[in-house]
C-alpha cells in the first residue's frame, strides 16, 4: 500500500518522551577525571605539607590548612620554582602566623618535595 500522497504515516516504533531527555556530556568523565585529578593531588600536598611544614596545627585548623594546600597546589600549576615555593611558606610563617626566624632556604627541601608531585601534568601519581 503506497503512503505517498494519502496524508498516511507510518507509525513510530515508539512513542516520543513527554519531557527532554537527558543527554551524555561527551566531556563529562574527562571533567570527572580533572577534579578527581585535582582532589588527588590536594590530597598529596596536604601530606606532605603536615609531615615537612605545619605551623598551624592541619587538624586544629582544617580550613585555613585547606587553603594552604589550595593555595601551593595553584603555585605548582604556575611551575614556580623550590625558592619561590620556600618563600610563600616563609611568608605564611612571618606575616600570618607571627614567626620570625623562618628563612626560605630552610624550607626548600619541602617545595622540591612538592614540585616533584605529578599533580599538573595528569599522571595520576606522584613523578618519580
Amino acid at each position: 500500500m503506497p503512503l505517498a500522497g494519502h496524508g498516511l504515516r507510518p507509525t513510530p516504533l515508539r512513542r516520543r518522551a513527554g519531557r527532554p531527555q537527558l543527554k551524555r556530556d561527551p566531556l563529562g568523565s574527562l571533567v570527572t577525571s580533572m577534579n578527581e585529578q585535582t582532589s588527588q593531588g590536594r590530597r598529596w600536598i596536604g601530606e606532605i605539607l603536615r609531615r615537612h611544614w605545619d605551623p598551624i596545627g592541619a587538624e586544629t585548623r582544617p580550613g585555613e590548612f585547606a587553603a594552604h594546600v589550595a593555595e601551593v597546589g595553584r603555585l605548582i600549576g604556575t611551575h614556580v620554582s623550590p625558592r619561590e615555593l620556600a618563600e610563600y611558606l616563609v611568608r605564611v610563617e612571618t606575616e600570618r602566623l607571627g614567626y620570625e626566624d623562618t628563612k626560605p632556604k630552610m624550607l626548600v627541601p619541602v617545595a622540591k618535595k612538592l614540585l616533584r608531585l605529578n599533580v599538573t601534568s595528569g599522571g595520576g601519581e606522584p613523578a618519580a
